[in-house]
């Protein structure tokens, strides 16, 4: 029978670079007790890294520097472990749907679950609790699109910005965008209309 650790180190090799990993992930295989050793174990002989305590990832290098995954899913990993439902919102929404180049000084989340404060390689990562009225009955990307909207403001809605959002999103997930947003903002609905509108004519 296969141990543990043997189990663990299968799974992990087979999965791809920077996929995040945490110890309830593997209580299939072992008591959770024996689980931590090995991830930490694997840590220290450089096959995993820490995101943050108790969350681990597969190392990537690319063109010899190693990178790490992004904030989005470790938030998002963080989220689940929690079962929250959470949406990035103001800054890091725009960075998020790539409205924004700049690199954020803080990330931060719109969540139904508690406040909560995480420092993740220097960079601060914020869930801040909000009504779920906003998130329930949506998929992420359109919770997304109408917190990054909210973000950005109706009269900051350019020619622009609805052109990157066209190569941002595809034509699925600007379908339900637009079946899902019908209660936002009737501004909102129209810019993802003009989204859709913008995709068709490109596709033409």
């Amino acid at each position: 029978m296969n141990s543990t650790a043997s189990l663990i180190e299968k799974t992990i090799n087979e999965a791809p670079e920077l996929t995040l990993w945490h110890s309830s992930d593997f209580l299939d295989y072992g008591k959770a007790s024996n689980v931590k050793v090995v991830l930490s174990r694997l840590a220290e002989e450089g096959k995993l890294r820490r995101a943050i305590d108790g969350i681990y990832y597969r190392p990537k290098k690319v063109l010899g520097v190693e990178v790490p995954p992004s904030m989005h899913d470790i938030a998002r990993k963080i989220a689940s472990l929690h079962r929250w439902s959470v949406v990035p919102s103001g800054e890091t929404a725009l960075n998020a749907l790539g409205l924004s180049t700049q690199v954020p000084s803080e990330y931060v989340y719109s969540s139904d679950g508690p406040y909560r404060d995480y420092l993740v390689d220097g960079m601060p990562l914020h869930f801040r609790h909000k009504s779920t009225r906003f998130i329930k009955g949506m998929s992420y990307k359109t919770a997304l699109f109408v917190e990054a909207m909210k973000a950005l403001g109706k009269e900051n809605v350019s020619d622009t910005t609805i052109k990157t959002l066209a190569q941002s999103l595809g034509e699925d997930e600007i379908n339900r965008i637009l079946s899902e947003a019908k209660s936002a903002p009737e501004w909102i609905y129209d810019t993802a209309m003009r989204v859709q509108e913008e995709k068709q004519w490109k596709g033409s």
